[in-house]
């Protein structure tokens, strides 16, 4: 037995130690006794043998457990060990009226407890929030997109995949995985049961149509079918997905509501691990239409996410210089995750303990791990070599623009400009820190950050001679000397 398993029962024996000293605890004793008087004289009375108890006792669990056709299983098996063993004459296989009766006894036995355990089981589900069972809601219609949620509660971490039908017939299949706080709210989950279905090319626009949507078990979700007028339906421009990698620290949260403003709810895909992050983190687990309708993945995730898409698509990204980033990263977490950035005692690490305790990748090379498209597992803080150095470089040249976090408002006004995106869109100001953003670090500081970041620090050199920063050409054309730490190339 594990430890666990054995702690567990210690616990449970304590909790049951003050029994024995209660003064009721006799009366209990004698209770005991006149139970099983009780059952041995109906058993007696029902059944003509006190043996048939037990098997009666089995039917009843086997069937409570296991559903009917084993609690009658359980009756089919039982009958002949009885008629052999305990009904006279005994050792013999007789198959008269009593046994016939006994048979039939257990056999209502088992029906009976099969309504029972239907009748508690439903009250039990429809009580427990969210309730048990798979279900699910047609929301409504807006921006020319279907919504709703579906949930299964008895695996709320497997995606529901729902069927939409247009006057009874099947046109699209989409897996429930977007964020929606007020479903969250509402069933006390994750909220990451959301669908949306562009109807674009589905259906006419200004028509009327029977909608329908319907779960796996073939069931309506509440609300559908409905009678519903269809407008703003209009078919979407043909582009390539945007993939948007999220580096950490970057001002990737603002670009990410920005971008998204561009798109409505079905064409957006999110790769983060907590919401507004799919349910799934791999969108090979989606149906192959639900990932042929993205016009933009964006979350935390490295080069190699175009493999999960038929479409064609192009990867953009918002870098920063390696030095600034990892100390933004440090000062975050001390605000945010400070159990990470302390010890036992309290005190603070310093950034030179962070990097000899090898925290987390995010101190080792991030950018080149995210151009670079390796997994942690594979390459864990303090073993990134030289080769998958010069991958991130080879796809790094593929990228079809990488912007500067120094430069976040002229960066996004180029994206603008490249994918005609809304002109009134604005670079909003998210997750800044208290004191703002931290200026770069004295020189012992950089040259640590700089030892530790090697790989990244050669990198954003080729970032800078591919994407160049509008401030380290601006500074270059006034005098040698007056670019910013940043621009200036690391030996």
């Amino acid at each position: 037995m594990g430890n666990s398993s054995g702690l567990k029962l210690k616990t449970f024996i304590d909790q049951l130690a003050p029994l024995r000293h209660k003064p009721y605890r006799f009366a209990l004793a004698g209770a005991a006794a006149l139970l099983a008087l009780v059952l041995t004289t109906l058993a007696q009375w029902i059944f003509g043998s006190t043996a048939v108890l037990l098997f009666a006792l089995g039917v009843v669990v086997s069937t409570g457990l296991f559903g009917l056709l084993a609690g009658l299983s359980t009756a089919l098996i039982a009958v002949p060990i009885l008629d052999f063993f305990y009904l006279p004459p005994t050792l013999a296989l007789n198959l008269d009226s009593k046994t016939w009766r006994i048979g039939a006894a257990l056999a209502l036995l088992s029906a009976c407890t099969h309504l029972v355990e239907r009748r508690l089981s439903s009250r039990i589900r429809s009580q427990v929030k969210p309730p048990l069972g798979i279900h699910g809601s047609l929301d409504g219609i807006e921006n020319g997109e279907l919504y709703g949620w579906a949930f299964d509660a008895d695996r709320p971490k497997d995606p529901v995949n729902v069927t939409l039908f247009v006057d009874r017939h099947p046109v699209a299949n989409v897996a429930a995985v977007h964020f929606r706080p007020d479903v969250a709210t509402t069933l006390e989950c994750s909220g990451r049961h959301g669908f949306y279905i562009d109807l674009a090319g589905l259906v006419s626009e200004g028509s009327e149509a029977v909608i329908d949507v319907r779960l796996p078990n073939g069931v309506s979700v509440a609300h559908a079918p409905s009678i519903l007028r269809l407008e703003g339906v209009a078919a979407r421009p043909e582009k390539p997905t945007v993939l948007f990698m999220h580096i950490p620290k970057t001002a990737g949260t603002a670009f990410r509501e920005a971008i998204a403003a561009n798109f409505v709810q079905s064409e957006i895909a999110y790769i983060y691990p907590t919401p507004p992050g799919f349910l799934v983190s791999d969108l090979r687990a989606l149906p192959l239409e639900q990932r042929r309708g993205y016009r933009v993945v964006i979350g935390h995730y490295q080069y190699g996410m175009h493999e999960a898409l038929p479409q064609r698509a192009e990867y953009i990204t918002i870098v920063r210089d390696p030095i600034a980033r990892v100390m933004s990263h440090y000062i975050y977490l001390q605000r945010m995750q400070p159990e990470l950035v302390h010890d036992a005692k309290g005190r603070l690490l310093s950034l030179e303990e962070v990097f000899a305790t090898r925290l987390t990748v995010d101190f080792d090379n991030a950018i080149v791990r995210c151009f670079g498209g390796v997994d942690e597992r594979d390459f864990p803080p303090g073993k990134l070599t030289k080769e998958i150095y010069e991958q991130a470089v080879c796809q790094l040249h593929t990228f079809a623009f990488v912007g500067h976090q120094e430069n976040a408002s002229e960066a996004f006004s180029t994206l603008q400009q490249r994918y005609s995106w809304r002109k009134d869109g604005l670079l909003p100001s998210v997750n800044l820190g208290k004191s703002g953003m931290p200026a770069l670090p004295k020189e012992p500081v950089s040259d640590l950050i700089r030892q530790y970041n090697q790989w990244d620090c050669l990198l954003y050199q080729e970032i800078l001679r591919l994407f160049p920063r509008p401030d380290c050409l601006a500074n270059a054309d006034r005098r040698p000397g007056q670019a910013s730490a940043a621009c200036v190339p690391v030996n």
